[in-house]
């Protein structure tokens, strides 16, 4: 099973069910072929085959970032998802020790008179994860490419001002600016992730994915160790 790592503003989309799609960089971009469409469907499945990330039917599970509060002066502590708050559902007394999973790198927090610690995503840990899902696609293409669909799948935010929709600014760079097209939108966003990427309008993987529940994950966990 394969991380994926989203912000707080693509969990909340993705559990809207506003994501299906996800896009990265491909590694090593001048090793990869400038002529990629021009090959064949069947040479195009087979490279991907190869050196995809993912390939269709993958798990992934979401890492996103976590925050643990203290109660009190107790050694006990809750943690909650800071995409919607969350709660984890879960009081352990660990605090104190110091090997721990997913405190290890944050042990000394309560020592330090903190009521509160945020976890960021890479360091969530894989058994918090509450969201899941299955790739059903993938496909490599220039990031310029994108289309105005697919900018919507991606799960970027709409606005409306009581007039018209519009769409999100990710940059941060203009408190009241938005974007009349998806695209926009999207490009501000991978900017603000992957400076220069949209410039050099690189190649990138795109996976469609679907959403899955614990239960499915553990249902296929299941029947492939019985496999």
């Amino acid at each position: 099973m394969n991380q994926w790592l989203l912000n707080q503003a693509m969990v909340k989309a993705f559990m809207a069910g506003n994501k299906t799609q996800t896009r990265t960089p491909i590694k090593h971009q001048r090793e990869f072929p400038d002529n990629w469409h021009d090959w064949s469907k069947e040479a195009k499945d087979a490279a991907i085959r190869s050196i995809a990330p993912s390939q269709v039917g993958d798990t992934l599970y979401v890492r996103e970032t976590m925050e643990a509060r203290r109660e009190g002066q107790s050694g006990y502590f809750d943690t909650f998802y800071t995409a919607d708050d969350a709660d984890y559902e879960t009081k352990e007394s660990r605090l104190h020790e110091e090997q721990t999973d997913w405190f290890q790198n944050y042990k000394n927090w309560h020592d330090n008179g903190d009521s509160k610690v945020i976890i960021p995503s890479i360091h969530m840990p894989k058994w918090a994860a509450r969201n899941f899902a299955r790739v059903t696609a993938v496909r490599a293409e220039r990031v310029q490419d994108i289309s105005e669909a697919d900018a919507l799948d991606e799960g970027i935010e709409t606005v409306w001002d009581g007039r018209a929709k519009w769409y999100k600014n990710y940059l941060g760079n203009c408190d009241f600016c938005s974007y009349d097209g998806a695209i926009k939108s999207f490009q501000s966003m991978w900017n603000s992730l992957y400076p220069g990427s949209w410039e050099r309008n690189d190649f990138v993987w795109v996976r469609t994915v679907e959403k899955i529940t614990k239960e499915q994950v553990n249902a296929k966990t299941s029947t492939a160790k019985k496999d």
